[in-house]
């Protein structure tokens, strides 16, 4: 591959993870934040629920995650749009 495609791809693969980052700390930061203003509560009263609470908070931190799905893309697509496609292909396959 040719140092620019190396390049490019290096810089894409690092901006979406450290978007990706942000998304995780940030969902949670918020759920934190539901829990402890009470906006989402988790009943523990019996052993069913409480056996059930982990899988709920799992749940909830995924659904906060997935918000930031569209600033991910949107910011991925941005920057391909801005560096050229044409930069992200790694040209004829040498033997």
């Amino acid at each position: 591959m040719r140092p620019e495609t190396i390049h490019a791809w290096l810089s894409l693969y690092t901006a979406v993870a450290i978007l990706a980052g942000m998304c995780s700390l940030l969902s949670a930061i918020r759920m934190g934040w539901e829990l402890k203003t009470g906006a989402y509560t988790i009943k523990t009263g019996s052993r069913t629920e409480l056996a059930l609470a982990l899988p709920k908070l799992w749940l909830r931190f995924n659904v906060l995650y997935l918000t930031g799905l569209p600033a991910v893309a949107f910011v991925a697509v941005s920057y391909i749009y801005y560096i050229g496609i044409g930069t992200f292909d790694p040209g004829p396959m040498v033997k």
